[in-house]
């Protein structure tokens, strides 16, 4: 049994090997660019539902849906408007001397944002409860804090570059987006009465987003991988 399992093992990491390394043309061409045009469709149907809901639409699902909006704005900013945040990414959580592809790369954080985007409309379709938009509302903080954090971080590892700002590629849509979704999620929650089942539900899906989040690097992540980001608004202080 023993011998078994590890044969299984080793066939996972083989395949998961091949997935990263190997010469899959579509999955590169997808991983770079295609599906941020696909997430914006899909932000686009969010906003078309959210338009012609608005009359029946609790407050509740609203700021979800706004959230779902959100999402494709804000994975083009860490990708490509301007860009650079896997660079940052790698910088603060890996320590990465790699940091263009390691332990992020293209790949995994499309699975990440392109996962997390279908999560969304699908609690979407079968309903916001408090306990939904209590999670909601936390990952909106979660976004908050962490663009906080890895500014701060940017700001002193660039400082003597040049770097006078806490900005960091995801900041803007931050700014005027999550921190003002997680303000409005707090407010509609006070006027909730949150049950035990509410909190359990709240608990289950930010379980299920923290898979989607850190598993797509911990298992394909590779340091020779051909998912490799582009430095973004980094590029200046990279001279």
């Amino acid at each position: 049994m023993a011998k078994k399992l590890r044969e299984i093992r080793s066939f996972g990491e083989s395949r998961s090997i091949l997935l990263v390394s190997g010469d899959f043309v579509f999955l590169r061409l997808w991983s770079k660019s295609i599906w941020l045009y696909v997430m914006l469709l899909l932000g686009g149907g969010v906003l078309f539902a959210l338009a012609t809901h608005r009359e029946n639409w609790s407050t509740a699902q609203k700021i979800v849906a706004f959230t779902y909006v959100l999402v494709p704005l804000h994975a083009w900013e860490e990708w490509r408007i301007p860009g650079g945040f896997g660079y940052e990414y790698n910088w603060v959580m890996g320590k990465s001397d790699l940091p263009d592809r390691y332990p992020m790369n293209q790949l995994t954080d499309m699975i990440t944002v392109f996962g997390a985007m279908w999560f969304g409309i699908i609690l979407l379709y079968v309903g916001v409860t408090p306990g939904v938009l209590l999670s909601q509302t936390f990952f909106a903080f979660a976004e908050t804090a962490m663009h906080l954090y890895f500014g701060y971080e940017m700001y002193r590892k660039f400082k003597p570059q040049g770097k006078r700002t806490i900005y960091n590629p995801g900041f803007a849509t931050v700014l005027i987006g999550f921190f003002p979704l997680f303000l409005a999620g707090v407010f509609s929650l006070l006027h909730s009465h949150l049950s035990g089942r509410d909190w359990w539900t709240a608990l289950g899906i930010l379980l299920v987003l923290s898979g989607i989040i850190f598993l797509p690097p911990k298992f394909l992540g590779t340091r020779e991988n051909p998912y490799s980001f582009a430095p973004g608004y980094y590029a200046r202080f990279l001279r």
